[in-house]
């Protein structure tokens, strides 16, 4: 089978290819060439996972225009799965949902509760801009729920302009192939590289030899961009585009025009990572785009030349009349003593984590004491953390491509010549290169900021003296303060929820660190839901000591007992099990057993 397809200027994927290959990782190469509508205009019944609810509107909206009912079904917060069985029992002929891979869970248990489907043989899963897989996983617990099930999928795939290499080794097994979209004609653009040590300073300059209107400004940073639009005084010019969370905090900080889905462009348009693959930003004009990295202010502001800057000048699209000229801009500094981690170090570690992940976990199985128990889950859950090794001492192999992806990246921040070298590698861009230097560097200007008290309030910060301000109202009027409490937490329920289980007190005493905050409600809840005493007592009348249980079983009555007493902190399971009883792992006729040896003092 040919590994390459070749597509000519102006030509779609359909044009190209009849359909998306099952057992398939497709190279695209160039973005805005349709993909997604080739996969939601085909005869299979699709489940389509995409990055970020902004791609989900748009699509949704695109696709579903002019129609009197949709037929393309959009689903992530707030989307109930009684609205995705109304769309499964409508009469659109071939079922189509475009996902969030946070909100997949939602459209399995729906089709998988219907009578007329079979999720894994009627529905063909397509993983669309795959590399946020590997981008992602770190900061988005949830992101691989529907990697559980993906190779289960009769027919699945995988696609993206700037696939990242993936080492699980269950694509080998499945047989996945490659196949490369090779275009036949020149397709980089222009990149103005500005190599600087102060890029507040280097963008103004920009601004002010460049005017244009509007400006798209993408970096990954709130906090930075925040400060920015202080500091250059473009409030009442400018535009954020970003996360829901963020959206809050800047808002509590006083900033307008903050948005999480697109909405009107002013004169400066900033843009966080949530924007930088799948959206189509829709800008009938020449785009002034501009990706800003600073090492000093913002690590995590790091632009990979070979997936993200092609993926942020990918979302100004082609009109059919229209094809916009782009002007790309790069402003960024460097630093050549940036701490790197050898990958073949890096590959030793989690090798040695794995290892020693699994004799604890032999120890944690003849753990006799509930001291013992929790010490050894905790060195468990440390190594889990830091080393990509799952539960079951597997090594999480997203999570270990991640590692390797961002200390990758990290490696063309050392100097302008390997940046330069990352975007000639990708062969998107031809680099133009210029270098500035001011005598106030991002070093003082860091200094500067902290001294300015520049830095935003953590949503936190912002709602504890709302909540101390409606607690103190009860004993006047409780029915007041019901309602007003009750009005935040329908808009803030994560962050309201985190302040009731912790207090307002020990919020402080955190200093509002969302980190911290989050860190003491996993630790107190699932410690509040391990110790339930109606749990504890449903185990003790269904678990004997002294007789064998299948780990299936084990995992049918403790998912019973989570059920039933809304204990969803906790995994049903062995795992569990081994908080309260003391188990040997046996073989009785062949088959493999958990006995009860005796129960734990709990």
């Amino acid at each position: 089978m040919n590994k390459y397809i070749y597509i000519k200027e102006g030509q779609f994927l359909k044009d190209v290819l009849v359909e998306i290959p099952s057992n398939c990782i497709v190279y695209k190469t160039l973005t805005g060439i349709g993909a997604t509508t080739l996969i939601l205009e085909s005869e299979w019944n699709v489940i389509v996972i995409v990055p970020n609810v902004p791609v989900i509107k748009g699509k949704c909206k695109k696709m579903n225009k002019n129609k009197r009912k949709p037929i393309i079904k959009g689903v992530y917060e707030g989307v109930t799965i009684s609205s995705i069985t109304d769309y499964l029992n409508s009469n659109v002929n071939r079922k189509k949902f475009l996902t969030t891979p946070e909100s997949y869970f939602k459209i399995k248990e729906a089709i998988e509760d219907h009578p007329d489907y079979l999720l894994f043989q009627d529905f063909f899963l397509l993983f669309d801009e795959c590399e946020r897989l590997v981008q992602d996983v770190s900061f988005r617990e949830k992101m691989l729920l529907p990697m559980q099930d993906f190779f289960s999928y009769n027919r699945k795939a995988m696609i993206s302009a700037t696939p990242i290499e993936f080492t699980d080794p269950q694509f080998k097994r499945c047989n996945f192939i490659k196949k490369e979209i090779k275009p036949l004609f020149k397709y980089s653009k222009d990149l103005r590289l500005i190599e600087t040590n102060n890029i507040l300073f280097s963008l103004r300059k920009f601004i002010d030899e460049n005017q244009r209107e509007p400006y798209f400004i993408f970096h990954n940073s709130t906090a930075s961009i925040a400060q920015m639009i202080r500091q250059l005084k473009i409030g009442d010019e400018s535009a954020v585009f970003c996360s829901e969370d963020s959206k809050v905090k800047l808002n509590g900080n006083n900033f307008k025009n903050v948005h999480s889905d697109l909405a009107a462009f002013k004169k400066f348009n900033f843009f966080t990572s949530r924007f930088f693959s799948a959206v189509d930003v829709e800008f009938r004009g020449n785009p002034t785009i501009i990706m800003l990295t600073d090492l000093e202010i913002a690590l995590h502001s790091t632009i990979d030349p070979l997936s993200e800057a092609v993926q942020i000048v990918g979302r100004f699209r082609d009109f059919e009349d229209f094809r916009p000229k782009k002007e790309i801009v790069h402003i960024t500094n460097f630093n050549p003593n940036i701490a790197l981690t050898c990958l073949d170090e890096l590959e030793n570690d989690i090798k040695r984590g794995q290892q020693v992940h699994g004799y604890l976990k032999k120890h944690l199985e003849g753990a006799t004491t509930l001291g013992a128990v929790k010490t050894l889950q905790e060195l468990m859950k440390k190594i889990e953390l830091s080393l990509c090794i799952t539960p079951d001492s597997e090594i999480n192999y997203y999570l270990k491509d991640n590692k390797c992806f961002e200390e990758k990246v990290k490696t063309f921040y050392l100097n302008s010549g390997n940046l330069i070298q990352g975007y000639k590698t990708s062969k998107h861009f031809s680099v133009i290169h210029k270098k500035e230097t001011y005598a106030i560097s991002d070093v003082e200007r860091k200094k500067f900021l902290k001294s300015e008290s520049l830095n935003l309030k953590s949503i936190y910060e912002i709602l504890c003296p709302l909540l101390e301000e409606i607690n103190a109202k009860f004993s006047v009027d409780p029915f007041v303060t019901y309602f007003e409490k009750d009005e935040l937490r329908s808009k803030f329920p994560k962050y309201i929820h985190d302040l009731e289980i912790i207090g307002i007190e020990e919020a402080k005493r955190l200093k509002f660190s969302p980190y911290e905050i989050r860190k003491a409600v996993k630790n107190k809840g699932k410690n509040d839901q391990v110790f339930n005493f109606e749990f504890i007592d449903f185990l003790q009348e269904n678990f004997v000591v002294g007789s064998n249980y299948f780990s299936s079983c084990i995992e049918k009555i403790t998912k019973e007992g989570i059920q039933r007493y809304n204990l969803f902190k906790l995994q049903p399971g062995t795992r569990l099990l081994n908080k309260y009883f003391q188990t040997r792992r046996t073989t009785v006729k062949g088959k493999k057993v958990y006995r009860i040896e005796k129960q734990l003092v709990v």
